[in-house]
């Protein structure tokens, strides 16, 4: 919040406000370009689910459960967690527990995968357009760290061994062991719907990961977008490289809630490394921002509403499975109320 204050102060209130102005009526089109990337990434989710439980899930409504979650991750300070817990509540209403569990957990690796592979895909864009030496070294640094953790996450996900290994460290943890003795079929089940999940069906992974990156993609022409309706002259190559350093700034410090500070910043550090006006990239972030708080108060709505006709009503379909881990997993289960414990 401190930086964002100072970047405001930096920048000047009446610069920002004059730039906002420039956007006008402009930015509904900026709002309802964000339709354009919501399509894809429900679509990515609801790939991650098993074939015979996609009808329960029709892509409305995992839509829906997508902007209930993105609301929930713009206006909490849960950083990603808290709109995964209720993307994960929402959709065992629709199939059993395990399978919403480990849907949401392969749909947001297959994320993580799209936005690594998009910023390594962005760097080399990046770098010819940085006149600064030092800049561009920082950027090859991060294009290193990026590919590591893009291999590391392949091979955690392709071997065996490497799993069995984590399971018998943790089994040192008094506490942990004792968990998973006392909930030896939860833990079955859930490591079926997700590491099973992804050697039986590595084909739709791959295409979650590319519907994903489309995802992603409509970023850099939302860029393009807001840009132009703020007079900056960009072209595509440059619209590209600041969706993809933006991404990348906003996974480093994804923990921050509500990208506080961090979009501005970011933007206002792009455009400096660029030699784009700066005060233009603290405008970008804002109308971003607002962008955000339109559909996360659309994601709300929604969350209201299924709230209230979810009420008093048994979540997910009936099944031994589903069942057990509902009464093994107080976090998840529906109280007498109807709220979400």
């Amino acid at each position: 919040m401190l930086l964002l204050a100072w970047l405001l102060y930096r920048i000047g209130a009446t610069a920002l406000v004059r730039s906002l102005a420039d956007v006008g009526w402009g930015f509904l089109l900026v709002v309802g370009l964000q339709v354009v990337a919501i399509v894809p990434n429900a679509m990515a989710w609801r790939r991650m689910l098993p074939p015979e439980h996609r009808a329960a899930a029709p892509l409305p409504a995992i839509a829906a459960m997508l902007l209930a979650g993105d609301a929930i991750n713009a206006v909490t300070p849960s950083a990603v967690v808290g709109g995964e817990l209720v993307r994960v509540s929402l959709l065992r209403r629709r199939v059993p527990i395990a399978t919403a569990v480990g849907s949401t957990a392969l749909a947001a690796t297959a994320q993580v995968f799209a936005q690594l592979l998009f910023v390594l895909a962005g760097v080399p864009v990046a770098i010819a357009l940085i006149p600064d030496g030092a800049f561009r070294g920082a950027l090859l640094s991060l294009a290193a760290l990026a590919f590591a953790a893009l291999a590391l996450l392949i091979g955690i996900l392709r071997s065996r061994g490497g799993w069995t290994a984590l399971r018998r460290w943790l089994d040192r943890v008094g506490w942990w062991r004792a968990l998973r003795r006392n909930r030896e079929a939860s833990w079955r089940a859930l490591a079926d719907a997700t590491l099973g999940a992804l050697r039986r069906r590595p084909g739709d992974f791959a295409l979650s990961v590319a519907l994903y990156g489309a995802g992603w993609l409509v970023g850099a022409v939302e860029v393009l977008l807001i840009l132009s309706l703020l007079h900056v002259p960009v072209g595509w190559r440059q619209a590209f490289a600041i969706e993809a350093l933006s991404v990348a700034i906003e996974g480093v410090f994804f923990f921050v809630p509500a990208k506080m500070g961090t979009q501005e910043g970011g933007k206002y550090l792009i455009f400096h490394v660029l030699r784009l006006d700066p005060a233009r990239g603290i405008a970008l972030g804002f109308v971003r921002r607002l962008r955000e708080l339109v559909w996360a108060a659309v994601g709300l709505v929604l969350l209201g509403i299924a709230q209230r006709r979810g009420a008093g009503a048994h979540a997910g379909p009936a099944s031994t499975t589903g069942a057990t881990l509902a009464g093994e997993a107080p976090l998840l289960r529906r109280t007498g109320s109807g709220d979400e414990a």
